[in-house]
C-alpha cells in the first residue's frame, strides 16, 4: 500500500463532509505520521484508509451516492509493518 501525508485539516474536511456517518469513528487518536494509505493508485473510487494509533484501520470509499467510512474494530495484523516501511512519494 502506497502512503502519502495526510494533515488534521483535511481529516476534519473529512469529517465535516462524512456527517453524522462520522460519529462512531473514533477521529480522536488518528496516526498523521503514517498518513494516508491509498488501497488501489489508480482507482480513487478504490479507497484510502487512516489508522489510528492503535493500529485500527479506517476505511474511507467514494461511491455515487457518497462516501462510505468504517473503522475495523481490532488493529489491522499489517500496522506496524505499514510504519516501519513509511517511504511518501515526492
Amino acid at each position: 500500500m502506497k502512503f502519502e501525508p495526510v494533515t488534521q485539516k483535511q481529516v476534519a474536511a473529512l469529517i465535516k463532509s462524512a456527517g453524522t456517518g462520522a460519529m462512531v469513528i473514533d477521529w480522536n487518536n488518528i496516526d498523521y505520521n503514517l498518513g494516508r494509505g491509498m488501497k488501489n493508485e489508480k482507482n480513487w473510487k478504490d479507497g484510502h484508509c487512516l489508522f489510528n494509533k492503535d493500529g485500527r484501520r479506517i476505511d474511507i470509499g467514494g461511491y455515487d451516492v457518497g462516501l462510505l467510512i468504517s473503522q475495523t474494530r481490532e488493529p489491522d495484523p499489517k500496522y506496524q509493518e505499514y510504519k516501519e516501511g513509511i517511504n511518501y512519494e515526492k
